[in-house]
C-alpha cells in the first residue's frame, strides 16, 4: 500500500471514529463509499476490498472494537447488496465479503456453542486468518 493510500485510510477511519455513538457503533453510506473510492483513485467495488482489509487489520490489532467493525461491515454490505445489479460476474469483492462474513459470524450464538462468545469463537480467528493472508 502506498503512503498516500495509508493516509487516506487513516482519514477514513478517523472520520468513522468521530461518528461513533455512545455504544461504539459507527455508520457509513453510499456517498461515503463513493467519496472514499474517489480519494483512493479506484472503483467503489475495489474500495470495499481496501476498506475491508484495513478494517480487518485495525480490528485484529485492537484499534477498533467489534461493534465498530460489525456496524461498518453491515453498512457496507447493505450498499453492496443495494448495488448488486451493478456488479458484473466475477467482480464481487471477495476480501470485503470475507471480512463481512467474519463480523457477521459474531452476531449470534449457535445452540451447539452454549454460552461461548461467538465473537471469540468465530470472528476473532476469522479476522486473524484474513490478516495473515494480507501480509
Amino acid at each position: 500500500m502506498t503512503a498516500q493510500a495509508t493516509q487516506i485510510l487513516a482519514g477514513i477511519f478517523k472520520e468513522l471514529a468521530a461518528r461513533c455513538d455512545e455504544e461504539g457503533y459507527t455508520f457509513a453510506n453510499d456517498h461515503d463509499l463513493d467519496r472514499w473510492a474517489t480519494e483512493l483513485g479506484t472503483t467503489w467495488l475495489k474500495a470495499l476490498d481496501i476498506v475491508g482489509a484495513e478494517l480487518a487489520r485495525k480490528y485484529d490489532n485492537g484499534a477498533v472494537s467489534y461493534k465498530f467493525g460489525d456496524s461498518l461491515a453491515n453498512d457496507l454490505e447493505g450498499i453492496l447488496i443495494t448495488r448488486h445489479q451493478q456488479v458484473a460476474d466475477g467482480e464481487w469483492p471477495p476480501l470485503f465479503w470475507e471480512v463481512y462474513e467474519a463480523f457477521d459470524a459474531g452476531e449470534f450464538r449457535r445452540p451447539k456453542d452454549g454460552d461461548a462468545d461467538p465473537i471469540v469463537l468465530y470472528t476473532n480467528p476469522a479476522i486473524s486468518d484474513i490478516v495473515a493472508k494480507l501480509d
